[in-house]
């Protein structure tokens, strides 16, 4: 059963840019453990793992829809745009997920990305502000 109310904005604890970025190092991590050892092929056949990889997707787009306008215009290398994208259309067109882009993603522009902020970590040292 689905618990009523919880889903309230005044339920969401508020969260700082830098536990945002950790939190989508940390899903590129889980994805990336997810998809070790497989291939493309293997991957699509897997629908528990694809059902883990998706949701990561959606963990990494929404913390990077958080992040506040300043810090990503102080880093336009960063694919920002892309990743909150991808959130919003797995999320809203669940229906017609592609698979083989899923797997691409997970394989080439999940790390990139992880990367880039891991970067971005080490140049803003200090605090959330």
């Amino acid at each position: 059963m689905f618990v009523r109310g919880c889903f309230a904005r005044q339920f969401v604890p508020t969260r700082g840019w830098r536990l945002r970025l950790q939190d989508v190092i940390d899903a590129g991590g889980e994805i990336a453990g997810f998809i070790a050892g497989l291939d493309g092929q293997s991957f699509a056949g897997d629908k528990r793992t694809v059902s883990a990889v998706l949701y990561q997707l959606t963990v990494i787009g929404e913390a990077v829809s958080q992040v506040p306008e300043e810090l990503r215009l102080r880093h336009p290398g960063v694919d920002w745009v892309g990743a909150r994208r991808m959130r919003n259309f797995l999320v809203h067109a669940y229906f017609a997920t592609n698979v083989e882009i899923v797997w691409q993603t997970a394989r080439d522009d999940v790390p990139t990305l992880v990367a880039a902020l891991r970067r971005v970590l080490e140049a803003e040292g200090g605090d959330d502000s």
